[in-house]
C-alpha cells in the first residue's frame, strides 16, 4: 500500500508542476506561442554588390547569391550545385573544401575575369567527375 500511495502522490505532483507551468505565462501576460527570431539581414555593401554585378555579367549561366555577414561573400550555384564562394577580403587566395572553390579576392576587379574561368573550369570538372 505504501507503494501506491507514493505512486499516486509522484502523479499529482507532476500533474500539479504541469498545470502552473502552464498558467505561468498566462498569468504574466506573456505569449504562449513560441516564435523563433527572424535573423537581422545586413545590407550588401556597395563593393559587394559592385562584384556582385561584375560577376553575374561574366558568369551569366550560373546563380550568384549574395551573403553579408562578418564575411561578405557571393555563393556562386550551377544546376542547384554549389560550386564556388568568392569571399570579398583584404587579400587574394584560393583552395578547395570539398567540391566547393572558395576564392578571396580583394576590391581591384581586374582579376575577375581569370576567377570567372576558374568558377566554370571547376564546374566542369565536377560534372566530369560525377
Amino acid at each position: 500500500m505504501s507503494a501506491l500511495f507514493w505512486l499516486i502522490g509522484l502523479v499529482l505532483l507532476v500533474v500539479v508542476l504541469f498545470l502552473l507551468a502552464l498558467l505561468k505565462p498566462i498569468k504574466t501576460g506573456k505569449s504562449v506561442s513560441k516564435t523563433t527570431p527572424t535573423p537581422s539581414i545586413s545590407p550588401i555593401s556597395p563593393a559587394l554588390q559592385q562584384l556582385l554585378d561584375h560577376l553575374a555579367n561574366l558568369l551569366p549561366e550560373f546563380t550568384l547569391n549574395a551573403k553579408s555577414g562578418q564575411q561578405q561573400r557571393i555563393i556562386v550555384s550551377r544546376k542547384h550545385v554549389q560550386c564556388a564562394i568568392v569571399v570579398l577580403s583584404n587579400h587574394t587566395a584560393q583552395r578547395l573544401m570539398g567540391q566547393t572553390l572558395i576564392i578571396d579576392t580583394n576590391h581591384h576587379f581586374g582579376e575577375l575575369p581569370r576567377i570567372a574561368q576558374d568558377i566554370r573550369q571547376h564546374f566542369d570538372n565536377i560534372y566530369q567527375a560525377d
